[in-house]
């Protein structure tokens, strides 16, 4: 009966040692579970030993990594989201997003490309390497876009050091860098082109990210994010520039016409505004066509971009009506510029077998001395461009108060 009792304690004390044991260890992974729920992902769950509650832990601690990684992508991607709410900057955009994708691909290096509007022949390139305590410069390159969108193809898209001649001055930074192996994917949306995705690794093992958090994801992505920027790029220019000549049209320079007259005000400074309307142009549309006419039209709209200089403002008012604002300038300025104007406007245009000349009429009106407001302004530039007109056009008349 004694050695009944001691066998019954003894089976009752180890029984009740292997519960607490196993309580322990569906504790421990019920921890982790809410730590999960609370997204602590980096907190483990220890079980030692080589039993199925430690092959349990080890699954659940690999489970959190992959949940880890994909939380962190999609926060990736809502930052994406709210910077391009907040701001349209595209450098803004990466200078947040370059670093993430960096940490969540395990990438030595992520580079975007963007292909030139007007030059698809020529990128930007915005670069993120690993360990650059400053953000680098942002390169300008010439490209082959089609042969970098034949080497995507190759090898999975992973472009190696014998790959690539086409991408060669986008890779060599890169690869001096440190990267052993360059991942190369097309930016496209709805069949464009815009740009390319290049993620180096310094591993070859190293570029293999959880499916749920590819290159190609970030990809997708970012074509996405670059085709709305082209989009509303578009959209705005179509709403400040005129569509014939590419100048400023009328909405927005009024718009920099206040702010100048602002800036005046407060600065104590002058500007001036030059009203431009071209001479006889009604004779160039009725002897040569309203086609030709708006090809003569676009040379005069360039010549008077060029002549005055990069830190005036030209537009196109409407029809043969142009306006020039001048910064931080006085009457003997306005004068030098508007004669700049004369010269480029009396050259000859040749287009389509003839010889198109015209001249130029210019109002020059001064602010704040003759117009403190938009509509004066231009009124006063109006009355000083018609008296050059009656003086005989082709000159430039400054306004005088007694013209009114």
């Amino acid at each position: 009966a004694a050695l009944l009792l001691i066998t019954v304690l003894t089976a009752t004390l180890i029984a009740s040692l292997v519960i607490q044991q196993l309580a322990r260890r569906v504790q421990a992974l019920l921890d982790g579970t809410r730590r999960i729920s609370g997204r602590e992902f980096g907190a483990r769950v220890e079980i030692a030993g080589d039993c199925e509650f430690a092959g349990l832990a080890d699954s659940f601690n690999a489970m959190s990594r992959d949940l880890k990684r994909q939380f962190d992508a999609l926060a990736a991607l809502a930052e994406v989201d709210r910077l391009l709410q907040r701001s349209p900057d595209i450098e803004a955009i990466l200078d947040r997003l370059l670093p993430s994708m960096a940490s969540i691909l395990h990438a030595w290096s992520v580079s975007v490309l963007m292909l030139d509007r007007d030059s698809p022949g020529h990128a930007r390139v915005y670069d993120h390497v690993a360990g650059d305590a400053d953000a680098r410069p942002v390169r300008r390159i010439a490209i082959d876009p089609e042969g970098m969108r034949a080497a995507c193809g190759r090898n999975s898209g992973t472009i190696s050091r014998a790959i690539g001649v086409a991408a060669q001055e986008l890779m060599e930074p890169l690869l001096s860098a440190g990267a052993s192996t360059l991942e190369l994917k097309p930016l496209e949306h709805e069949g464009r082109l815009l740009g390319f995705l290049c993620v180096g690794h310094a591993e070859a093992a190293a570029r293999v990210p959880p499916p749920a958090v590819s290159t190609a994801d970030f990809a997708d992505r970012l074509s996405i994010v670059l085709a709305n920027l082209a989009q509303s790029e578009k959209l705005r220019h179509q709403a400040h520039f005129d569509s014939l000549t590419g100048l400023a049209n009328r909405a927005l320079f009024r718009e920099r016409l206040q702010q100048a007259l602002d800036h005046a005000q407060r600065a104590g400074r002058s500007g001036a505004l030059l009203y431009v309307d071209l001479d006889q142009f009604k004779h160039v549309n009725d002897t040569a066509g309203h086609g030709v006419g708006d090809e003569f039209l676009c040379t005069i709209a360039q010549r008077l971009r060029h002549s005055v200089g990069s830190e005036a403002m030209a537009a196109r008012l409407g029809g043969d009506e142009f306006a020039v604002l001048l910064l931080q300038a006085d009457a003997a300025e306005a004068a030098v510029r508007a004669d700049a104007i004369l010269r480029a406007v009396d050259e000859p245009v040749h287009l389509a077998g003839r010889e198109l000349r015209t001249g130029a009429s210019i109002g020059i009106a001064l602010f704040p001395d003759h117009g403190a407001g938009i509509d004066e302004l231009l009124m006063v530039g109006d009355i000083a461009m018609y008296r050059a007109k009656e003086a005989g056009r082709n000159r430039a008349v400054l306004f005088a108060p007694e013209m009114r």
